[in-house]
């Protein structure tokens, strides 16, 4: 079974990908590992898209059972068909905000004040993430999302992100029957 776990950010995809997994012992792949080039501040450096690509492909079909997390909407044609289901978590954005403002003190602590770059880039950040809920957004927006799911060729069913992780792991196991 393979299961796609994706929303914006802040909806919790990552920890309940992570929670899921360790539920059910299967593997866990966040595409933001291989979105991103490690370093010394996080999230600058995009890594190209045909490697980033091969290398998650290649790991993912290592596994018959595993849970990634992230839209791959502009991954490429491949992802049409990958998964045998996705979910795609909803939070209200003033829940999700505030989440990302907390997840970004915890991150960089006195960076924040203290290095301009990351500051500026943390700003950044947490503007483009507020227009996720803003359907006319030129990025990735909640709208995009929920077309997504018209679109591949497998289920996709929203959750409410603002549930506890064992409450979400008990509805997604309902829906995979197990």
């Amino acid at each position: 079974m393979k299961i796609n776990i994706y929303g914006g950010s802040g909806v919790g995809k990552t920890s309940l990908s992570q929670n899921l997994a360790n539920e059910l012992g299967w593997p866990y792949i966040d595409s933001d590992d291989y979105y991103w080039q490690e370093t010394p501040i996080p999230y600058t450096e995009k890594i190209p898209k045909a490697l980033r690509n091969a290398r998650i492909q290649s790991d993912f079909s290592q596994h018959e059972d595993v849970i990634l997390s992230g839209c791959m909407m502009s991954w490429g044609n491949f992802w049409y068909d990958a998964f045998d289901i996705g979910f795609l978590l909803i939070v209200e954005p003033g829940i999700r905000m505030d989440r990302l403002r907390q997840r970004e003190k915890l991150r960089y602590g006195q960076l924040l004040i203290s290095n301009p770059k990351i500051r500026q880039n943390s700003e950044e950040f947490l503007r483009w993430a507020a227009r996720y809920d803003d359907p006319k957004a030129a990025q990735t927006n909640i709208t995009l999302h929920r077309q997504w799911k018209e679109w591949v060729h497998y289920p996709v069913v929203e959750l409410n992100g603002n549930e506890s992780f064992d409450r979400l792991i008990k509805q997604i196991k309902t829906y995979l029957g197990i």
